[in-house]
């Protein structure tokens, strides 16, 4: 019967400890996630209007000025990484700011520099993610 009590007090304190651990992980800061998110949701935007066709310096130049917002952001989010996150971030900057500065004239011609913008993500996430 001893027993029996102990390993239930055991399992209670297990349970409450878990559901402990459970609640401090799930509180960290949502900040970095939500960047990406924007990120994310922004390039998804720019996509979907160069496959339907909106490909006017109104429907995209907009976008990617959003995107250099949320990208100016992605520094001081993510302290503490290194110097090569810092460059990649300049390469995302940069790469969004030529394509905003230099509107195409044609879906077609908006492909290289969104696949550069889209690019510099790909290049960070794949060192950093």
């Amino acid at each position: 019967m001893r027993h029996v009590l102990l390993l239930l007090i055991g399992i209670v304190i297990g349970t409450l400890g878990a559901i402990s651990l459970n609640n401090a992980i799930s509180q960290r800061n949502p900040v970095p996630r939500a960047v990406m998110v924007m990120m994310a949701y922004h390039q998804g935007q720019l996509q979907q209007s160069i496959r339907s066709g909106r490909c006017s310096a109104e429907a995209v130049v907009p976008e990617l000025e959003l995107m250099d917002s949320v990208a100016l952001s992605i520094p001081p989010v993510f302290q503490g990484f290194d110097q090569g996150f810092a460059q990649a971030t300049t390469r995302l900057q940069q790469a969004i700011r030529q394509a905003a500065t230099h509107p195409a004239a044609s879906c077609q011609a908006w492909q290289a520099p969104l696949a550069a913008v889209k690019e510099a993500c790909d290049a960070c996430h794949r060192q950093y993610r």
